[in-house]
């Protein structure tokens, strides 16, 4: 469950000194005796302390390498006229992949760190403060005189994409430099996610610095265009590649045409030291490839789909959640389907009600 920033504050307190009496806890915090007790007890409730002598939870960490921007969404209210002003309801949100990612890691009660840029400007504000409150760490994202990256999407009345514009030159921040300065932060991970929207030599000093020191790391290729930036990345240990079809037929450099050709590609990535290939098929679910030989192909969870968007990005998180949680690789991928199904029937990209419980219980019908 996600933690009020009163109680965040109180649970970091207690990490670095378990210690301490409710008095010392309630003077470090500024509030009384009565509510420091209060907050506790919600500590104790949500699973975050254990026992007496306030013990913390063992928590497992995820570091998120990816984007952070602000979202538009121009819904026009007639058909599109080219060279010319259209009338448009207008939908902003907060994004990125790796930050819509690492929210949803977040709602499910996973300690999880954001490596990112954000400008300096109001727009950065806002999102370094929304994501801060929703229970990410973003003590390490890197601020930037640089404006905030975001994406802005003009669509039809029907939904359809008429055309969407990236202002997301604030990536090229992502260097090999910041992101060696990270490695404390990178080293202490149970798992590592990265995000195809950074920039290549980005992902390149992520996947050199995991070889060196045998870190797990998770890869979303995120489009088709950005999938390419991944074939210098195959040949070093990556324990998970997540494409869709389209990805991985960039990824394979041919057609995938056939369920034999799916298997095929994945063989070939296997070869290539990928351990898991999870193949996102829309509605037909996805296939799980693995170097043992194993393949699972697993049904999609029906929806009411409200909006597409996040969808992915909740899968990945879900999948995350499972494997943590100490879930079979196939049954981690049926928590990346519940996650997504609750995201599809959200209006928003990171559905504020996504939480372990209502995912376990999905997880479990679904099952």
């Amino acid at each position: 469950m996600n933690l009020t920033p009163t109680e965040k504050k109180i649970y970091d307190i207690i990490q670095h000194n378990p210690l301490l009496s409710v008095e010392e806890i309630a003077g470090r915090v500024g509030i009384s005796r009565a509510s420091a007790s209060v907050h506790l007890s919600n500590l104790s409730k949500k699973g975050w302390l254990l026992g007496r002598g306030f013990i913390v939870k063992e928590s497992q960490n995820v570091v998120v390498v990816g984007g952070a921007n602000i979202d538009y969404k121009h819904q026009l209210r007639a058909p599109s006229t080219l060279a010319s002003s259209n009338p448009s309801r207008t939908y902003s949100s907060f994004g990125g992949v790796g930050r819509n990612i690492a929210q949803n890691l977040a709602q499910l009660a996973m300690g999880v760190d954001l490596l990112s840029v954000i400008g300096l400007d109001a727009l950065g504000e806002q999102l370094l403060a929304k994501t801060r409150l929703a229970g990410v760490n973003t003590d390490h994202i890197k601020l930037s005189q640089a404006h905030t990256g975001s994406y802005s999407a003009i669509l039809e009345p029907s939904g359809e994409l008429v055309i969407a514009v990236a202002a997301m030159d604030i990536f090229e921040e992502l260097d090999p430099e910041y992101l060696r300065s990270k490695q404390h932060v990178l080293e202490h991970a149970s798992l590592i996610v990265l995000d195809s929207n950074i920039p290549e030599m980005a992902l390149l000093t992520v996947v050199e610095l995991a070889a060196q020191h045998d870190w797990r790391l998770i890869i979303d290729p995120v489009s088709v265009a950005k999938a390419s930036k991944l074939h210098k990345l195959l040949g070093y240990n990556l324990h998970t590649l997540t494409p869709n079809q389209d990805e991985l037929a960039v990824l394979v450099n041919k057609p995938l045409n056939t369920d034999d050709d799916l298997l095929a590609a994945c063989y070939q990535l296997h070869v290539q030291e990928v351990q898991h290939v999870w193949v996102r098929l829309g509605a037909r679910g996805s296939l799980l490839s693995s170097q043992t030989g194993e393949h699972h192909w697993i049904p999609a969870i029906q929806s009411d789909v409200t909006d597409v968007t996040g969808a992915g990005d909740a899968a990945l998180a879900g999948y995350i959640y499972g494997l943590l949680e100490g879930a079979s690789l196939a049954d981690a991928c049926l928590y990346g389907h519940a996650a997504a199904s609750l995201t599809l029937a959200s209006t928003h990209t990171v559905n504020p009600e996504l939480t372990p419980q209502r995912l376990t219980d999905l997880f479990a019908t679904a099952r």
